[in-house]
């Protein structure tokens, strides 16, 4: 329905490069977050020139605003409801192309960094101790929570009535994003974290 409405004709790889949609949630939300990162990286390089944001953590996250912008925008976002091979292909780049990329890009470090002492102090820090936030990043905890959505968006009638209800599929994307950070934390995050999984037990996490 946000495409347009209608059946779309059969894909093809022109369809998939050029017919683009653009969605205003999700691309406002986009700028949005790309240019605050960016905002926040420059700050803190002008601030701190001895120790500036590694060249690889904007990078990382531009990518995963672009993995979002491909899997919720273009020509896979037209089909997504249509083929269950595209809507699967949509479901991997927010999962293992978005959250691995955002999470690698240390928005937590970045946020502390550019904060004033006195937010950090009294805001932030006392959030990110906060017994709910300790528990949901929990890997034990995040992984149950990916695991519990997966399972449950596609082997139950979930399924079908995201193929219909535009904002259910919205909401099954959120929970697919924010559930996936979740889950890539303790594998590849860099941000602080009580929790940090030796490397063997990473290998057994994600088998």
């Amino acid at each position: 329905g946000r495409g347009g409405g209608g059946v779309p004709p059969p894909p093809d790889l022109a369809n998939f490069h050029f017919e683009w949609t653009f969605y205003p949630p999700v691309a406002l939300s986009i700028i949005v977050a790309s240019g605050l990162y960016l905002a926040a990286v420059r700050r803190v390089n002008g601030d701190h020139p001895a120790n500036p944001v590694p060249p690889d953590r904007p990078a990382f996250f531009l990518l995963g605003m672009a993995c979002l912008a491909v899997a919720l925008m273009s020509g896979i976002e037209r089909y997504d409801t249509e083929l269950f091979s595209v809507h699967m292909v949509q479901h991997l780049l927010l999962i293992f192309g978005a959250a691995p990329a955002i999470v690698l890009s240390a928005p937590i470090t970045l946020v502390l960094r550019v904060s004033s002492p006195a937010v950090r102090s009294r805001r932030i820090l006392p959030f990110l101790r906060s017994r709910v936030v300790r528990v949901i990043a929990h890997p034990l905890v995040a992984w149950l929570l990916f695991t519990v959505v997966m399972w449950g968006t596609h082997l139950s009638p979930l399924f079908d009535a995201a193929l219909v209800n535009p904002l259910l599929h919205d909401l099954e994307h959120a929970l697919y994003l924010g559930t996936a950070l979740l889950f890539w934390m303790p594998v590849v995050g860099r941000d602080p974290s009580p929790y940090r999984l030796p490397y063997p037990a990473r290998v057994g996490y994600l088998f």
